[in-house]
């Protein structure tokens, strides 16, 4: 209840108010988004080196750090430098968080977590100011589709929800916000019966979780006008894209690629599905495996530099527009590659291939790798004896991906769970990566 009146006297202010540094940066962002590319790589130098400066000058992880390897700020002159300055590894941020605060900031540190997938969830620190130059950047993003982020309505179907209620509907902010944790065959009616009733027509949210959303549209032949379907927060696979786009086949699709590290953002363009960074946003590079690093040029609190994250990169493509770089798509990631019984990587995007023959009897699968040669594999249904040919199948396609001498263990299981966040993680693999 006490929420419910914040939100009522918090959204009443008008949000040039709320937000001054959120329209400060947005102005940022659209400036840079109409001078050329040189010109935004300047901008990029400029503001890389007042966050060298702090880390450097102002926290004693990056002090040693850089000592230890013989880097200074004064070092920095051109994004070439940029190979000068050792990679920042997940541990040591998990490890050194509090070492990495900027000793000059006295504000109130806001916390934020990764969401764990390769383990325990990191956390993060930022100011007030570093919410909201996200926010802006995630405006600027929308505002390329044709999207009002701040003030159009929206279909959520992305994290949980506050109480563990089946949706909460914040009508400040113009949100339906579902609790993906809880849509399933028994609860899709009443769901759909609140978002008639309020009228949203876009949808905003994680792919897994609109996937299964879909599904069950589907399955119940749903009728849903939806205008808008935004992806975030997840890879989005070609096998889930094009799933979604037959149960909604008029609806615009867009994706975004960000992470709660706030070091890269990235999207679609409204003609255009490759992958455009977000240059103002932060520094982006690729190293020789295609994993994406990412300096943060927003967070001032807790300077993220030359980051390593597990994200895998697609094709590049050369630009020389304001946007920068493009890539053909995110491919996966590190902790998503599973490996033939050769020990030969072959990404999730590719996996695609064992569940073409999956039919109306199975309504999920887990796959987990356990060695070279063992796998588990697990199944949603409810069904116990047309779904033996649907598994067969599958198996026969893993073997000819995998090799004839893998072994398979087939598991039932009446539902699959999501994540605590979530996200249904859909592959797994438990060897040590190579």
């Amino acid at each position: 209840m006490l929420k419910k009146i914040f939100y009522k006297i918090y959204f009443s202010i008008p949000h040039r108010i709320r937000s001054r540094e959120f329209y400060k940066f947005k102005k940022i962002l659209e400036k840079n988004s109409d001078i050329s590319k040189e010109k935004v790589i300047e901008y990029q130098i400029n503001k890389f080196k007042e966050i060298l400066n702090i880390a450097y000058y102002y926290t004693d992880f990056y002090r040693q750090k850089y000592d230890e390897v013989g880097f200074h700020p004064s070092m920095f002159k051109t994004m070439e430098d940029l190979k000068k300055i050792p990679i920042l590894e997940r541990y040591e941020l998990r490890d050194n968080l509090e070492r990495m605060k900027n000793k000059n900031f006295n504000g109130k540190l806001r916390k934020s977590f990764t969401s764990g997938s390769t383990g325990t969830p990191t956390l993060i620190y930022t100011s007030s100011k570093g919410i909201q130059r996200e926010l802006a950047s995630l405006s600027h993003q929308f505002d390329r589709i044709g999207f009002d982020y701040i003030n159009s309505a929206r279909i959520e179907i992305r994290g949980k929800v506050e109480n563990d209620h089946l949706y909460d509907y914040i009508k400040e902010q113009k949100i339906l916000r579902i609790n993906i944790l809880k849509i399933n065959q028994n609860t899709i009616h009443k769901i759909i019966e609140k978002i008639k009733s309020v009228g949203y027509e876009n949808i905003y949210g994680y792919p897994s979780a609109i996937f299964i959303f879909s599904e069950l549209i589907l399955k119940n032949k749903i009728s849903l006008n939806i205008k808008k379907i935004i992806f975030a927060s997840e890879i989005l696979y070609d096998w889930q894209l094009e799933y979604i786009e037959n149960v909604f086949p008029d609806a615009a699709k867009f994706c975004f690629y960000g992470m709660a590290e706030r070091v890269c953002l990235a999207g679609w363009m409204k003609d255009d599905r490759k992958y455009y960074f977000l240059p103002s946003y932060g520094i982006t590079e690729f190293d020789d495996k295609n994993c994406i690093i990412g300096t943060s040029l927003i967070n001032d609190v807790v300077p993220l530099i030359r980051y390593k994250t597990t994200d895998i990169a697609g094709e590049k493509i050369e630009t020389k527009g304001s946007y920068f770089p493009v890539i053909k798509n995110i491919q996966g990631r590190l902790e998503d590659i599973v490996y033939d019984i050769k020990g030969n990587k072959i990404p999730p995007s590719s996996l695609t291939f064992i569940f073409k023959n999956l039919g109306n009897y199975i309504n999920k699968t887990k796959l987990i790798q356990n060695s070279f040669k063992e796998w588990s594999v697990y199944f949603e249904t409810k069904y116990k004896n047309e779904k033996d040919k649907e598994i067969e199948l599958i198996i026969d396609s893993m073997k000819k991906m995998f090799g004839k001498e893998i072994i398979v263990k087939v598991i039932f299981s009446e539902e699959l769970s999501s994540e605590n966040n979530g996200k249904f993680k859909w592959v797994e693999q438990k060897i040590k990566r190579l």
